[in-house]
């Protein structure tokens, strides 16, 4: 009697903890039929244009160490650079050397869990442009003036401000274009499949 009673007890706790996980990953999307169709092989791929090989990369130089850098964006004359650093920092790389004070701060703005950060820097029009996402959720496009290469900081506009659904795929990529128009990738906001549409 002692011994069932026991496995009774073992048996509930090993339903509760599947009912638990069945129910976390429902609510993560993970038992929909959309994710199971997003994570199955596509199939060949089909070429529609000749593919060119990438061009040799020459030679790597080690510029200057950096706190989790994710992009770096130059100016018109290509002289001058801006490197993110994921938790807010922006710097300078003038002629390959790496500025060790950075020329804007936002890390008190600037939100690091998971694929969250300071995630995207464009230079057009004479103005400094980042995407991070905040605390609260927001993905935020920013820019500022640069005045002899340096961000204006009483010129500070917010471009756009969006709602982020979780603290993945937060995006981030920003490019300027042909035109100069400048052109920002925001990211899905979901896990695999996307489960929050």
């Amino acid at each position: 009697p002692r011994w069932s009673k026991v496995l009774a007890g073992v048996g509930l706790l090993a339903l509760l903890g599947l009912g638990s996980a069945a129910g976390y990953a429902w609510q993560r999307g993970w038992l929909t039929r959309e994710f199971w169709a997003a994570s199955r092989p596509c199939g060949p791929l089909e070429v529609s244009s000749p593919v060119r090989p990438a061009p040799r990369v020459r030679r790597l130089v080690d510029v200057a160490p950096a706190d989790s850098p994710t992009t770096i964006a130059f100016d018109g004359s290509g002289r001058t650079g801006y490197l993110a650093e994921r938790e807010g920092r922006i710097r300078v790389l003038e002629d390959r050397r790496l500025r060790r004070r950075p020329v804007l701060d936002l890390s008190d703005r600037v939100a690091t869990g998971d694929d969250q950060g300071l995630l995207g820097l464009a230079v057009t029009g004479g103005h400094l442009h980042a995407w991070f996402s905040g605390d609260d959720l927001v993905g935020r496009l920013v820019t500022w003036p640069l005045r002899d290469g340096r961000p204006d900081l009483a010129g500070e506009r917010t471009l756009l401000e969006e709602p982020l659904d979780t603290v993945h795929h937060n995006g981030g990529g920003l490019a300027v274009g042909p035109g100069g128009d400048l052109y920002l990738g925001i990211g899905d906001g979901g896990l695999t499949g996307d489960p929050d549409g």
